[in-house]
């Protein structure tokens, strides 16, 4: 519920590891991502699902100003943030390319 009602998802820590699930959690609820330390390459690269600042702490308050004035970019970026998740997190694909891959093993 919390999440889902924050404008954006900012992660600062590196020490979740390369994938916290509470950064796809965010990005399954449209949010865009803003990570000072953790460069997530398809979601922000590929998708455009929110910004990488490169350990930089005043990029990262330069970007989550900008965000946070700019509704039409937040939606866009969010947009894409869901759509990474869709594409490369959904259950159903995952669990069928697992079984697929076990089939082929048999």
């Amino acid at each position: 519920e919390l999440m889902a009602r924050c404008r954006v998802f900012c992660i600062t820590s590196s020490q979740e590891g390369d994938w916290p699930r509470v950064v796809l959690e965010a990005a399954s609820l449209r949010k865009p991502v803003l990570s000072l330390r953790l460069n997530y390459a398809g979601l922000i690269s590929e998708f455009g699902g929110g910004r990488f600042c490169d350990g930089d702490p005043s990029r990262f308050s330069d970007e989550f100003r900008m965000l946070m004035q700019d509704e039409d970019l937040r939606e866009k970026m969010g947009i894409g943030a869901y759509n990474y998740v869709k594409e490369n997190h959904d259950v159903q694909k995952q669990t069928t390319k697992l079984v697929d891959l076990i089939n082929e093993l048999a």
